[in-house]
């Protein structure tokens, strides 16, 4: 993880909720600290977290959230990659899915 030292404890914290499927609470804790600076690891924490849940409608709105602050401008490849896939009849897999995320 491409984290400060000064910021592992709330790292930690937004992903042990996540793991334990309270990721409302984690997105909720997240963005009320503003003083936490913008880190693609911890986005991809509360997406996991959506995701284990099954809950995908709310991955498409904080992800479109994090796209209208301007914090996933360097996906957009991937992004257009991922949906020429799916535009070709690829299906994609959790390997797919985990490259993007990366």
């Amino acid at each position: 993880m491409n984290v400060p030292p000064r910021e592992p404890l709330f790292t930690s914290l937004v992903n042990v909720l996540c793991e334990h499927k309270h990721v409302i609470e984690a997105e909720e804790l997240y963005f009320k600290r503003r003083d936490f600076p913008v880190y693609i690891e911890t986005h991809n924490m509360i997406l996991r977290g959506y995701t284990k849940l099954g809950w995908w409608r709310k991955c498409r709105e904080f992800w479109t959230l994090l796209s209208s602050r301007g914090s996933v401008d360097g996906h957009d490849r991937s992004i257009r990659f991922f949906r020429e896939m799916i535009d070709n009849g690829c299906r994609p897999n959790v390997a797919t899915y985990n490259n993007i995320l990366k």
